[in-house]
């Protein structure tokens, strides 16, 4: 059970920072370039990144 809501945690923070990180993307690219082209690949592992820092931050705490 421990790990299946560790699990959920991990989905639900990698669906929030890979939604803010493609906004972000979005937003600067269509800034910078006119365009909204640019940068979903690196929104992907940003909120990837996120996900997994915040996951292991979560784990270490629901530890203590």
């Amino acid at each position: 059970m421990k790990r299946l809501n560790l699990f959920l945690v991990f989905v639900g923070i990698f669906i929030l920072a890979f939604a803010v990180s493609v906004g972000v993307k979005l937003l600067y690219s269509y800034l910078v370039h006119g365009n909204i082209v640019y940068g979903w690949q690196s929104a992907i592992q940003l909120g990837l990144i996120l996900a997994i820092i915040l996951t292991v931050r979560e784990y270490f705490e629901r530890k203590k």
